[in-house]
């Protein structure tokens, strides 16, 4: 049976999520920053009433909660402190909020999820994980097309090394705490919690070179590479029409768009004898079916699903046309 203090955090830890959002450098706009306070402000005390409450934990998470109203409390009492200051000084403070809320939440989210709640979690604006994308994507396409009869030991190599890595970190809260500290540059806070982004990404290609032909890899890599960068990159910044799991409209068609461009470009580049039409169907077939995979991935990881999700949907295409791979 679920805590009721854990029922009672779910909509505390969604507010605190769309306060981040808000808080995101890419989203970031001074005019809003009044309200934000007000719902800071509410945020607190309603972490106070849960932290200070009676409700039954069954799993630490007052603990959590602690953590939080600590983060709040001294950010709510310096604005109340500070009445005049510059736009550049608010943006300075609200980011180092930003920056020690994150974690908090992040952790409460954990919690959360343990307890069977879901809550999403935080992708906030990274470009260096950005560019990282695109360079694992590029190396990736080197292999494919260069030796692929190398993938499979290339890729099991590198996902031998995520698994080991990923049992270390859960054996060792000082093992963990070096290797976030390390990939901290390119990694989610989220993942301080769960199973990294790039040990499922490696997964993923050991899966693609057993099971499918090397242009079917290619045009994988090249969706997830470029089309997930592009969603993140606009959707944060111009994601208006929400979808689902915290995905927009404007995201979704952003990953389409670069996606599809940039894998017929791939395919252009290295597979001109499969032709202008067939190039163009399954370069929107994998983008497409790759922006869904990322739409709806909530319990999988979207750098496993993707790839996958446009892999299949590519080679289904090219049966549909007789396409020979």
């Amino acid at each position: 049976m679920t805590a009721p203090l854990a029922v009672a955090a779910q909509p505390l830890a969604i507010d605190v999520l769309h306060v981040l959002r808000e808080l995101d450098p890419a989203r970031w706009r001074a005019d809003k920053m009044s309200q934000v306070r007000a719902r800071l402000e509410d945020i607190h005390m309603r972490v106070d009433g849960l932290v200070d409450g009676s409700l039954p934990d069954a799993s630490g998470l007052r603990d959590k909660l602690t953590v939080m109203r600590d983060v709040l409390q001294h950010h709510v009492e310096e604005n109340r402190e500070r009445k005049e200051e510059s736009e550049a000084t608010v943006r300075e403070r609200f980011m180092t909020l930003r920056a020690r809320l994150q974690p908090a939440y992040e952790s409460l989210a954990a919690s959360l999820r343990r307890s069977a709640i879901h809550v999403p979690s935080l992708r906030p604006t990274n470009y260096a994980r950005n560019a990282f994308h695109v360079a694992s994507a590029l190396v990736a396409l080197f292999v494919i097309e260069v030796v692929p009869h190398l993938m499979v030991f290339i890729a099991g190599a590198f996902a031998l090394s995520g698994w080991t890595m990923e049992i270390s970190r859960r054996q060792s809260t000082r093992a963990n705490d070096l290797l976030m500290k390390l990939f901290g540059p390119v990694a989610h806070p989220h993942e301080r919690h769960r199973i990294n982004s790039a040990t499922w990404y490696s997964s993923a290609l050991v899966i693609l070179a057993l099971a499918f032909a090397p242009v079917l890899g290619a045009i994988a890599v090249t969706v997830l590479g470029f089309g997930d960068p592009a969603a993140a990159l606009i959707g944060r910044k111009y994601g208006r029409t929400k979808l689902v799991n915290g995905r927009s409209l404007q995201g979704s068609l952003a990953f389409v768009f670069f996606g599809g461009l940039f894998t017929f470009g791939v395919l252009a580049a290295f597979h001109s004898e499969l032709g202008t039409t067939h190039m163009i169907l399954l370069s929107l077939a994998g983008a497409t079916f790759g922006a869904v995979a990322e739409l709806f991935s909530k319990t999988i990881d979207d750098n496993m699903s993707v790839p996958l999700a446009a892999a299949c949907a590519s080679s289904v295409t090219a049966i549909l046309l007789s396409i020979s791979l």
